[in-house]
């Protein structure tokens, strides 16, 4: 009897052993081992960063190109300064006192609403962009599309204060040449608000992204 029981002990002991093997061994081909953890966290920060690198370079592309066509079409506005500065030579009193009239609404109503309608959104965006901050989202391209879009707005700005030095309180004394510095120079004046608000454009788009928004509908920028 004792020789059975023996045989049974021995038999469940190894049973058991059998057992513990068989779990070890399925543990070790269902777990991931540190090693190749730490390769797939890498290889999903690479990942991340060249997608943030593509999408920088996208958008320096688009500025670029966005830029290219301003300064084409401010080109062509310049050359066609040149006739209207002869024509405006030999014009009357009247129509110089006119043209300085509608210059100066233009930098006080247009210019300075433009520019209060811009910084508005630029405060909006900047602090959604520090409440996606606060919550892990990486808001790196849109942080830099909205200082880019300060920067262009300040230079409009400081363009504006220009501008307004070279309309004579009494117009009969405007020259040609200062007529064309005027136009010229509301045009370069209107050019970097149009850079400032595409730069805030792509700041939207990214904070559309970040929330996961469906890129199909109108911009936020639209309302201003």
């Amino acid at each position: 009897m004792k020789k059975y029981i023996g045989i049974i002990i021995l038999a469940g002991l190894v049973f058991s052993v059998s057992l513990g093997a068989m779990a070890r061994a399925e543990g070790s081909t269902s777990s991931t081992s540190p090693s190749q953890i730490k390769d797939s966290m890498k290889a999903k920060r690479e990942a991340f960063k060249s997608s943030m690198e593509a999408k920088k370079e996208a958008f320096k592309l688009e500025i670029e190109a966005f830029k290219d066509k301003l300064k084409a079409d401010r080109e062509a506005f310049k050359n066609s300064l040149d006739v209207e500065k002869d024509a405006f030579k030999k014009a009357s009193e009247d129509r110089k006192a006119k043209f300085c009239s509608a210059a100066n609404n233009m930098l006080t109503k247009k210019f300075e609403g433009a520019i209060s309608a811009l910084e508005r959104l630029q405060t909006r965006t900047g602090n959604i962009i520090a409440e996606l901050h606060a919550e892990g989202k990486d808001t790196t391209l849109a942080t830099e599309s909205l200082n880019l879009s300060k920067q262009k707005l300040a230079e409009a700005k400081a363009k504006l204060v220009t501008l307004k030095t070279l309309i004579p309180a009494n117009c009969t004394t405007l020259s040609g040449e200062g007529f064309k510095n005027i136009k010229l120079g509301a045009r370069e004046g209107k050019d970097l608000l149009k850079e400032s608000r595409e730069s805030l454009h792509q700041v939207i788009k990214e904070i559309k992204t970040l929330r996961g928004e469906d890129q199909g509908g109108s911009d936020e920028s639209d309302k201003d």
